[in-house]
């Protein structure tokens, strides 16, 4: 009995990655009408900072270029904040947590954090990265981070989506919940070109790891 204890162990140490966020994964029309607010945008900046309890987040710009749900505005710059990041030597990580790159165009849903500030809902799962392969225009989440479940019990595999049809989904359902809700939905608005913002890079130096990194979990 011992022996078989002992085998079921290192089985489930060799499948769940030690840095793996384990997360149940709601259906994309739960996520949809969960979500506070939803939009696409382009990031602008990525910088470290302290939080208000002297931990290192970070701080991602993003360029909006439509709102899908929720009260922030197309065109409008919205500042999403992830705990983690390097700062003064220090280093803090949160597993599963998106990363965002400068210049890459994002459909992200959002929620509020424990200090009221806008992060990525659900973490990775929240985040999805627009690229175009084969001539296709694809939303792609990195899940490298996560371990998933679905409601019913089966492991989540997920599968790379079409832009075109996720976005007219989101879109879908966001109406549909606003009609029933009797709320009038705001009329989208072109947001400036990308460009026309002066564009930031940080520049960052090596930074040393700490002995113990410290992981954290949003619920």
């Amino acid at each position: 009995m011992k022996k078989i204890i002992l085998l079921t162990s290192i089985v489930v140490a060799t499948v769940l990655p030690l840095d793996a966020a384990v997360i149940v994964v709601r259906p994309d029309e739960s996520m949809i009408r969960t979500a506070p607010a939803i939009l696409t945008g382009t990031v602008v900046e990525v910088y470290p900072r302290h939080g208000v309890h002297g931990d290192i987040e970070t701080v991602t710009r993003i360029l909006v270029d439509e709102t899908i749900k929720g009260n922030v505005p197309a065109g409008e710059i919205l500042d999403l904040v992830q705990f983690g990041g390097h700062l003064d030597g220090r280093f803090q990580a949160q597993s599963g947590a998106p990363k965002y790159e400068v210049g890459t165009r994002y459909l992200v849903f959002l929620d509020r954090n424990g200090s009221g500030s806008w992060t990525t809902f659900d973490l990775a799962l929240g985040q999805f990265r627009f690229v175009v392969r084969d001539g296709k225009q694809l939303l792609v989440r990195d899940m490298s981070e996560v371990v998933g479940w679905l409601e019913s019990g089966e492991v989540f595999h997920d599968v790379d989506c079409s832009a075109p049809q996720f976005l007219a989904l989101t879109r879908g359902v966001v109406t549909t919940a606003l009609s029933q809700s009797g709320v009038l939905g705001a009329k989208l608005q072109p947001a400036p070109l990308a460009l026309d913002f002066d564009l930031y890079t940080v520049s960052q130096n090596d930074f040393s790891l700490w002995d113990s990194v410290e992981s954290a979990m949003n619920d």
